[in-house]
């Protein structure tokens, strides 16, 4: 039987999704600097262990080199401490409190220099922040792990890695919310899925009642998953990159799905599906982020949330009257969803091989079956709609054919 040119053309582009190229990442080095804050007397006491790696311009010794003990001399280790307090840089408030070097030693078989510091009359009445990170590496990253010592006794550890970035020790309630909604409008904006996916069910032209239902299943699904995340971070956190794939898969279905003019019923499906697979992302941005709420994570998550889906509601509300300010001016509506479709399919297909490249190098599965399992799971669905259409055809065809029936029972 020939196929239709609808047929054809969905047979193209997926024949093209299955020759995006596959591009292999190495897994980056990693620096851990360790570092405890105390307050101690009045006073402030910084103890960090600092590989020698992230400190080897200082020392005049090669990255990734062991120093012998006893190789550094002690004005040299006082100069690695005096350069790392200096780029702390610890503020009280605005002010930039002075550090007295207690110690500089070499430590780990000269591997590393552990440093202590000193801030004299750091007292409680203002906010203490610190500058981390600041370190110049090649072809390595820098994490810091933060312990501080609250003056309840107990322990709070904050690890950072990336670029130089200043954070709070035991901030107020007003900054932690400030932070967060920072926090959700750069999770919102940093080209995620949860785009691609909103410019996908808005691209056809849809009355507003329909474009609200179909974010209301998306947002419910992320909610869902956000909670999920929070509840069981553990769970969670094993299968994310799996899901985050999977996520990327249905935007290119739905992409398809305009296409061929899919019925609405089935985009509100994938939008509910996307919405749990897509709001497990969300959830672990913020479970990374969640000890820089320290005392406020059940704030923060709501602040986290509500910035994610109240942004989203905003920036659909903003894509539909765009495409409904379009449709005004005549720009056929066709032509425009074709278009930008096929090019939201080549830009979901290279995310999924990326994250399929992610999920290998996490040891669980290999990429080749990720991208074959995510393909067989999505020929299953399309099958089962395909006989569920049959079938529902069939039916209809069977009410038409009865003896007595009217066009209007028919139908």
């Amino acid at each position: 039987m020939p196929l239709t040119p609808r047929a054809r053309l969905t047979l193209a582009l997926l024949l093209a999704i299955g020759l995006v190229p596959a591009f292999a990442h190495e897994v980056p080095v990693e620096h851990v600097v360790d570092m405890v804050v105390e307050p101690r007397a009045g006073d402030l006491v910084v103890r960090v262990h600092l590989p020698v790696a992230v400190v080897s311009g200082a020392t005049a010794v090669t990255p990734n080199a062991p120093v012998p003990d006893g190789g550094v001399s002690p004005e040299r280790l006082r100069l690695v401490a005096a350069d790392f307090a200096h780029n702390l840089e610890l503020q009280q408030g605005d002010v930039v409190l002075p550090a007295t070097v207690e110690s500089a030693t070499s430590g780990a078989e000269g591997a590393a220099i552990d440093v202590q510091l000193r801030y004299l009359n750091a007292g409680a009445d203002e906010p203490i922040s610190v500058r981390i990170n600041a370190f110049r590496t090649v072809g390595a990253s820098v994490r810091t792990n933060v312990r501080y010592r609250l003056p309840s006794g107990g322990d709070h550890v904050v690890s950072v890695t990336g670029p130089s970035e200043r954070i709070t020790l035991n901030p107020t309630f007003g900054e932690v919310v400030q932070q967060f909604v920072g926090r959700g409008v750069r999770t919102l904006l940093n080209g995620g899925d949860h785009l691609l996916f909103l410019l996908c069910v808005l691209l056809p032209i849809r009355r507003a009642r329909s474009a609200l239902t179909l974010f209301a299943a998306a947002g419910l699904g992320q909610a869902i998953a956000i909670g999920l995340s929070l509840l069981i971070p553990a769970a969670t956190e094993s299968f994310v990159d799996v899901l985050v794939t999977v996520a990327a898969s249905v935007v290119v279905v739905a992409a398809l799905q305009n296409i061929v003019r899919a019925r609405e019923r089935f985009v509100l499906a994938l939008a509910l599906t996307f919405g749990l697979l897509n709001g497990v992302a969300f959830g672990h941005e913020f479970v990374v982020a969640a000890p820089f709420a320290w005392s406020h994570a059940a704030v923060a998550a709501l602040v986290f949330a509500g910035t994610v889906l109240v942004g989203e509601l905003w920036l659909g509300a903003l894509t539909w009257a765009t495409r409904t300010w379009l449709d005004e001016r005549g720009v056929p509506e066709r032509v425009l969803a074709i278009l930008a479709s096929a090019v939201i399919i080549h830009a979901a297909a290279h995310r999924l091989v990326e994250r399929g490249q992610i999920v290998a190098r996490a040891g669980t599965f290999g990429a080749e079956r990720v991208l074959v399992a995510i393909t067989l799971a999505w020929i299953v669905v399309m099958l089962a709609v395909a006989v569920a259409n049959a079938l529902s055809a069939r039916g209809r065809d069977a009410g038409a054919a009865m003896p007595g029936a009217t066009g209007a029972e028919a139908s």
